[in-house]
């Protein structure tokens, strides 16, 4: 089946491979920019017990993802004054709904993080405490180590990948109707990669656009699977809202101007 270069640019679905908390979220925001989100999650975060013991005597609490945040947010008789220290904007999110009010955030990045830990403590106030999930794309005991930080880490949730590609996720793929694909987390990006490649939609993928979060991210992806593979310039939640919205402007635009011009 053939689908004109047009009939998918006029195309405004986009995947999200978050898990569907995070996905729904993000639908809200990507709707008010045009476009039509559909949430098919990568992973599934599930939370697993841990020590709160590990929170005594710290100066700060270190968070790279919601999904810690949420868990801290949730966990009974926890300190919300608290000193908490997150990689960024969204991270902190669901801190400050809870209504903690001594969160301080980076720019998007775990390298971020660590420089503003620097800036702002110091190795002699006290031990860090960093929740985290099971898995680590970097680790902040390893980047504030070498400045006589001790970090604490403890795992506070686990992600556990998906098996298939939602049946309706892979229609609309084979149909043509999907623009493109989001993928904020090397993971996420590997998890896609391989069920898509062991599944029904290798070929549709091929006339979708892939959207990674950063250079880290596009690393992991194999650029013939894709129409194209795209790199967010700024690897903050501001920067991939401007993003996004620049890609609606130059998809639909470019279509409205096509329309206009023929003869």
């Amino acid at each position: 089946m053939e689908f004109s270069v047009e009939s998918r640019t006029a195309c405004r679905k986009i995947l999200l491979t978050r898990p569907i908390a995070q996905g729904r979220m993000l639908a809200g925001e990507l709707m008010e920019l045009g476009w039509d989100p559909v949430v098919a999650p990568m992973s599934e975060i599930r939370p697993v017990a841990w020590r709160q013991e590990v929170l005594a005597g710290v100066q700060a609490v270190l968070l790279t993802s919601a999904n810690g945040g949420v868990q801290l947010a949730r966990t009974d008789g926890i300190d919300r004054m608290l000193d908490v220290y997150c990689v960024g904007r969204a991270t902190a999110a669901p801190l400050l709904e809870a209504g903690f009010p001594r969160v301080r955030w980076a720019r998007g990045t775990a390298f971020d993080l660590a420089r503003l830990v620097r800036s702002e403590l110091g190795p002699g106030q006290g031990p860090l405490a960093y929740l985290s999930g099971d898995v680590v794309s970097r680790d902040l005991a390893q980047l504030l180590g070498p400045s006589g930080f001790l970090v604490r880490r403890e795992i506070v949730y686990e992600t556990c990948e998906a098996s298939s590609i939602p049946e309706a996720v892979l229609e609309d793929m084979n149909l043509g109707r999907i623009a493109a694909v989001l993928l904020l987390s090397a993971r996420t990006a590997r998890t896609f990669c391989r069920l898509v490649g062991n599944g029904a939609g290798k070929d549709a993928c091929r006339r979708i656009d892939a959207i990674a979060f950063s250079g880290q991210i596009a690393a992991v992806l194999e650029p013939s699977m894709f129409g194209r593979v795209e790199i967010v310039g700024a690897p903050t939640q501001s920067g991939l809202r401007k993003f996004l919205a620049a890609s609606a402007r130059s998809r639909w635009s470019s279509r409205t101007e096509r329309k206009r011009t023929r003869p």
